[in-house]
């Protein structure tokens, strides 16, 4: 089967020359080489003990997103101890920030760290609208709060943050919102939105109703209304980056919310051919058969609601039939990253054999394509994915897997671009 996957735009060989460091794109190989001394000291295998660790048969464990401050220092979310780990900037662990707990500092839920604000300050949110400052020795600063959940954030400047944000509106329904708000007088301004009725969300949703039991739902692929949602991030000068990955649009906002650029990215999106959909519904039915046994083994329904969770979810592969039920293109991207030369990497989807020779793209800050390159890296898988991707004076940070360990292979490295 033809799967499609993330091939990721970028080609990238930095340079530091008379201490400023430049950014340099062609054609060619780009290789992550690891800084050897860069964490030397420190036990990575207890740094990353909750591996292996699920809550709610999620993998939190696996998961970590970084920030860098301008020192170097790296901040990680750490959510199965309800902490901030903070490195050195020679990858040393120096102090967990914050604990669980609802007093001052503490983090009712888990915490997820979001980026560095000003310079001076680390932000965490959690699902519920909690905002925590802490300074960057880990002291607590400021509590604020969101009356929605946030999806995403990333700093400006003059305390100022912006917000993807989810809004529940009644009914089901729900609206996104992109809004920029000052921290410290709490002041928020919506600059983006858009609706969605509970009929759309579940025109490609298959809900069994089961009596004294509710509802239960499945989804197929393409379903999630998030598909398309829109990527934010910032640069270097606290500009706000929105990325629609529908379009292929980007625009760019002042920390005030004023436009001040908007340009389309080179990219040509994949169309989801005739072949493409047969693909998707043969999978489809082999996770059916999947599924269809889970339930059979299941001890909490009886054997008419088996049958009838069954039947759901075979309507539910049953639609993937219907060209209609597609998109008429892949997303132009999955993610967007910004490098420590406000650079644009955009992460594009692929087949499985084009992503193989692992091509990276490269553009401007205003759209310009900039060059193609190979990325290469021998001891370790890297997913250049804004969780886990930092940009420091031309060198790269990321949270990345040693190939070489096949039992905690999860590491924090440096890395030089050659």
């Amino acid at each position: 089967m033809k799967k499609h996957i993330l091939i990721l735009f970028a080609g990238i060989i930095s340079l530091s020359i008379s201490g400023q460091n430049t950014t340099h794109y062609n054609d060619g190989i780009t290789k992550f080489e690891a800084v050897d001394a860069y964490g030397a000291q420190t036990d990575w295998h207890q740094v990353f003990s909750d591996y292996h660790q699920k809550i709610h048969k999620r993998p939190v464990g696996k998961y970590r997103k970084i920030v860098t401050d301008n020192e170097g220092n790296t901040y990680m979310t750490q959510k199965t101890k309800h902490t901030i780990y903070k490195f050195s900037a020679d990858g040393k662990k120096t102090a967990n920030i914050g604990s669980h707990g609802s007093g001052e500092g503490q983090f009712p839920m888990l915490p997820e760290v979001q980026g560095v604000l000003d310079g001076k300050y680390i932000y965490t949110t959690d699902v519920q609208g909690r905002i925590r400052l802490f300074n960057l020795d880990g002291a607590f600063y400021k509590n604020a709060q969101i009356d929605y959940m946030p999806l995403n954030s990333v700093p400006l400047k003059n305390n100022k943050i912006a917000i993807l944000g989810h809004v529940p509106m009644g009914g089901g329904d729900v609206r996104n919102i992109i809004s920029i708000k000052n921290i410290i007088t709490g002041k928020e301004q919506v600059i983006w939105k858009k609706d969605r009725t509970r009929e759309q969300d579940e025109e490609k949703t298959i809900v069994v109703n089961l009596e004294g039991k509710g509802m239960i739902s499945f989804n197929q692929i393409f379903s999630n209304p998030g598909f398309f949602n829109p990527q934010i991030a910032s640069t270097k000068d606290g500009n706000l980056i929105i990325a629609f990955p529908k379009s292929g649009k980007i625009e760019v906002y002042s920390p005030d919310g004023n436009k001040i650029n908007s340009f389309k990215i080179d990219i040509e999106p994949l169309k989801i051919t005739e072949a493409d959909r047969r693909d998707y519904y043969d999978a489809a039915m082999q996770k059916a058969k999947v599924v269809e046994k889970s339930i059979k083994e299941s001890t909490h329904y009886n054997k008419k609601e088996k049958q009838q969770l069954i039947d759901g979810y075979y309507r539910g592969v049953e639609m993937l039939k219907d060209p209609n039920y597609y998109p008429s293109n892949l997303p132009y991207f999955a993610e967007l990253l910004i490098d420590d030369s406000n650079n644009l990497w955009a992460v594009k989807y692929s087949t499985k054999e084009a992503a193989e020779s692992f091509q990276l793209y490269s553009f401007s800050e205003d759209g310009e394509y900039l060059g193609t390159s190979k990325v290469e890296s021998e001891d370790f898988k890297i997913v250049l994915n804004p969780d886990q991707i930092q940009f420091h004076n031309g060198k790269v940070i990321a949270v990345v897997l040693d190939k070489n360990d096949k039992n905690i292979p999860l590491r924090l490295k440096k890395f030089s671009l050659k």
